[in-house]
C-alpha cells in the first residue's frame, strides 16, 4: 500500500461535525499531507510522515455563548496565526515529532502518538495536549480574564466531567 495525500485550505467553519463537536466557532484554514507506505497493505505496519498545517485559526467569537464547564459564556476571540505538526510513522506508530503554535493569545504542546490499526477506525490517539492563554489574551475583556483565571479550577474537575480532558 502507498497512501498520499494532500489536501490545502480546508474551511475549518465549513465542516459540519466540528461545529457539532466543538462548544464554540471554529475557524481558519488546515492543510494536511499524508504519506504512509506498508508492505502488508495494513495500516498498523504502516512507515511514512503525517504533516498538519493551519493558517488564521480562530476560536471563540466574543458573541455565541457556548457551555463551558456547564457554564454558558461567551470566549474572545482566540487567534493563532500559525500551526504546524509533523509526526513520523514507524511500524505503525505515528509520534509526534514537532508541534509549533504562532499566537498572541495561546500557546500549546503537543506530545504522545497514534497507533495506526485495521481497520483505521480502530486507530488509537495517545496525545497529550497542554496549553495556557497569554498576557495578550487576559487583556483582551473582562470575560477573557475571567477564563484566564477560571482555567485551573475548571480544568480540575468541572471540564473534564464535560467529556474535556
Amino acid at each position: 500500500m502507498e497512501l498520499s495525500i494532500e489536501v490545502t485550505g480546508i474551511q475549518l467553519r465549513q465542516i459540519q461535525d466540528l461545529r457539532r463537536k466543538v462548544p464554540v466557532p471554529v475557524g481558519g484554514a488546515l492543510d494536511i499531507r499524508v504519506d504512509l507506505v506498508s508492505k502488508t497493505g495494513r495500516f498498523a505496519d504502516a512507515d511514512g510522515r503525517i504533516s498538519v498545517a493551519a493558517r488564521q485559526l480562530k476560536v471563540g467569537d466574543s458573541k455565541n455563548p457556548a457551555s463551558i464547564g456547564g457554564m454558558p459564556m461567551t470566549i474572545d476571540e482566540v487567534v493563532i496565526a500559525e500551526m504546524a505538526w509533523e509526526i513520523d510513522v514507524k511500524k505503525g506508530v505515528g509520534a509526534v515529532e514537532k508541534f509549533t503554535v504562532a499566537s498572541n493569545d495561546f500557546d500549546a504542546k503537543v506530545e504522545g502518538t497514534i497507533s495506526f490499526a485495521d481497520p483505521f477506525s480502530r486507530s488509537r490517539l495517545d496525545l497529550y495536549l497542554t496549553f495556557k492563554f497569554l498576557e495578550g489574551y487576559a487583556k483582551k475583556s473582562p470575560t477573557a480574564a475571567m477564563v484566564v483565571s477560571a482555567l485551573p479550577e475548571m480544568s480540575s474537575g468541572r471540564l473534564a466531567a464535560s467529556g474535556w480532558s
